[in-house]
């Protein structure tokens, strides 16, 4: 069975120790691979909006998060009190995605390219890689749509320009 090394033709990996450890989901090929599962599992025709891949990637860093979103979906509410936000990182993997052409954009829409569906099947193969966050993704499925980011982010950004 190749690796996800192979499917981007890296023949070689050097380590370097450094004062500290990156977490891994700062990590490219971390945030890389999260957003094909996101894209394929929860996002019709495999397409989302910047600001739908930044909630799911704030949903997927903590069982408490995937808790709140869960109950929200639960409620059929759009409010949210937490905290969420812009992470680079996310960003910096799409710029990388799109370079190696795992994404396409399209009308401010990142989408799934041929080699983002190979991609992703191949880690979907893996029963250990991502276990936990595809278990909550094909619990999320397609139940949150643009129209509900939007009205989360409309809550969260009045929540925050009250406070």
């Amino acid at each position: 069975m190749s690796s996800i090394l192979d499917f981007f033709e890296i023949n070689e990996m050097r380590f370097q120790k450094r004062p500290i450890a990156i977490s891994a989901d700062y990590r490219p090929m971390f945030k890389i691979s999260q957003i094909t599962l996101i894209l394929f599992l929860c996002c019709r025709n495999r397409k989302a909006s910047l600001l739908k891949l930044h909630l799911f990637s704030w949903m997927l860093k903590s069982s408490e998060n995937m808790e709140v979103i869960l109950k929200i979906l639960q409620k059929n509410r759009s409010d949210i009190s937490h905290t969420w936000g812009i992470e680079p990182s996310l960003n910096r993997a799409l710029k990388f995605g799109i370079a190696e052409k795992v994404f396409v954009v399209e009308k401010d829409n990142y989408s799934l390219s041929s080699k983002g569906e190979s991609l992703v099947k191949k880690i979907l193969l893996d029963s250990y890689l991502f276990r936990d966050e595809i278990t909550f993704l094909n619990l999320i499925g397609q139940k949150v749509s643009e129209s509900k980011v939007l009205n989360i982010s409309k809550n969260w950004f009045g929540n925050y320009a009250q406070d």
